[in-house]
């Protein structure tokens, strides 16, 4: 019998115009918090053509993770997701992905974590 496990990864999302062209996303895991909020803002813009005063207005609206957490906690919860605040903390506060978190495919790829304290408690 297996057990079932939910993994997740807080990131930023820049939603691409269009039909069918996705998100681009902004790990924390990877840039660290601020800097992946920067990174996603910068992205929005340059999608979107904002001014330069425009840019400074959203990077002053960047969420305190304690928002960033009670939002993502509510979304986990209502798709039937197990997860607790600790959790999603213990992730915001892990530092950029170089030396301690191996990638799976380098930097451009896909970011496989293997620490021990991102696996779940049974």
């Amino acid at each position: 019998m297996g057990v079932k496990r939910t993994y997740f990864a807080p990131c930023f999302l820049v939603t691409k115009p269009g039909y069918g062209n996705g998100d681009i996303a902004f790990r924390i895991s990877t840039h660290g918090y601020a800097e992946a909020y920067e990174k996603a803002v910068e992205k929005y813009c340059e999608i979107h053509d904002l001014t330069d005063e425009q840019y400074v207005e959203l990077l002053d609206r960047m969420p305190s993770t304690e928002v960033f957490t009670g939002y993502l906690l509510n979304a986990l919860l209502m798709r039937g997701h197990r997860a607790t605040k600790a959790e999603i903390l213990s992730k915001l506060g892990a530092e950029k992905n170089e030396e301690d978190i191996a990638n799976g495919k380098g930097k451009s790829g896909q970011n496989r974590v293997r620490c021990p304290e991102y696996r779940w408690a049974q």
